[in-house]
Parts: structure tokens; sequence; C-alpha cells
């Protein structure tokens, strides 16, 4: 048993954290059983270091010149950004899909994206941005491979688009 424990959040070291009690919202006195590194007991951990991503990234504007108008500007942004980020990724896709499998194949594509958006709204972002990470370096192969077979075709279009330029 031990009365000196480590909190790890995103894989670093947390600081300046209380422990509270989960029902009275108190700061908890007793001991915290901890069980393959799960905590046990009905407990909230609170602290600066244990916020991360956007949420980390709201608190830092509101500290700076914006104030408390700070984490509404990144939520905003990060909404504009989410949203042309699934326009562009559904446009892209859409396009592939027909290019691949013909126009019919667009209707199973678009019902494939929405089913997806409806999963990634009740999963955790971490698994959610994982598989993004996963699905765009898959894309990328075949994309690679082409680039390596028309090689010798770009060198001279780029020849050709540099003596006329």
């Amino acid at each position: 048993m031990s009365s000196d424990i480590t909190v790890l959040h995103s894989r670093s070291i947390a600081e300046n954290i209380l422990v509270k009690d989960n029902v009275e919202k108190i700061l908890y006195t007793g001991s915290v059983t901890v069980l393959d590194g799960k905590v046990k007991e009905p407990v909230i951990f609170e602290g600066k270091s244990l916020v991360s991503s956007a949420e980390l990234t709201a608190k830092a504007f509101s500290q700076g010149i914006f104030g408390q108008y700070g984490g509404k500007l990144v939520a905003i942004a990060l909404l504009l950004f989410a949203f042309s980020t699934a326009i562009t990724w559904c446009y892209y896709g859409d396009r592939s899909t027909a290019y691949i499998f013909g126009e019919r194949g667009v209707f199973w594509y678009r019902n494939f994206y929405v089913l997806c958006f409806i999963l990634a709204a009740v999963i955790d972002t971490t698994i959610v941005w994982n598989i993004a990470y996963v699905v765009v370096a898959l894309v990328s192969i075949p994309n690679l491979i082409a680039l390596f077979v028309l090689r010798n075709e770009m060198k001279d279009l780029t020849k050709e688009f540099i003596i006329k330029n």
C-alpha cells in the first residue's frame, strides 16, 4: 500500500490534482482503491492539468486578451472547422466512389458516411480520430503508387510547364 501515487492523463503526469467525493462534491479524505490502474472508488479527479484538446485551447484563449470570449471563439472556430472538414471529406469520398463504382455506388457511400457520423457521435473522440488517421493513410497509398508509376510523365509535364512560363 502506497500513500503516494502518480496520476497520468493523456500520457503525461497530472499536477495540482484535487480528489473530490462524487456524491457530495467535497474534498475526499479517505483512501482510494486502485485496481489494474483504474480507480474503484466513486471519486472525481479535478485539476488544471486534467484538460486537453479543445478544452485546453479554450481555457488558454480565455486567459489571454480575449477574456471570457476566448472559449466562445475556440468553440465557433472548432465548429466551423469540423463542419467544413465533414463536407470536404464527404465530397472527396463521393467523387472517389463515383469514379471507382459509378454513380450507383454514391447512394451507398452517403448512407455509410451518415452511419459513421452517428457512430462518431457516441464513441470516444480519440477512437474517431485514430480511425480517421488510418483511413487517410489508406487512401494515400493508391495516390503514392500512382505518383510512382506516373513519375516520368509528371517530370515531362513539369519541364513543359516551366518552358512555357
